[in-house]
């Protein structure tokens, strides 16, 4: 993913660094608000034919760089966030993931 600043460069916004041990190789950045935070999604294929590739949803901004959305939600809420897909001016983040193996739709507003 990148970045088009005002000095009229793209910026490298890399990829999530290390999750669970798994190097990921890609990112796709799908929106970003008034505030310059930015959303979308990082891929890191797997040799296996079940998984295939792990994808995790990301934000990113200049302070924190990339995070895994997955890092800063419940670990116990059994969900796996896979797109960011939107964010609005508020923080509010849409997209899909996985929960009890199912595809869903998830909103995400934060707290502080």
């Amino acid at each position: 993913s990148f970045l088009w600043n005002n000095t009229e460069e793209f910026q490298n916004l890399g990829t999530i660094s290390n999750h669970q041990d798994l190097q990921f190789f890609d990112s796709e950045a799908n929106s970003i608000n008034d505030s310059g935070v930015i959303v979308g999604s990082s891929d890191k294929l797997i040799n296996t034919e079940q998984e295939g590739f792990a994808q995790r949803a990301f934000i990113w901004d200049s302070v924190n760089q990339m995070q895994d959305l997955n890092d800063l939600i419940d670990p116990s809420s059994g969900w796996v966030l896979r797109e960011a897909r939107s964010i609005n001016s508020h923080g509010q983040i849409v997209g899909w993931g996985t929960k009890d193996q199912s595809c869903r739709a998830f909103l995400l507003t934060p707290i502080s």
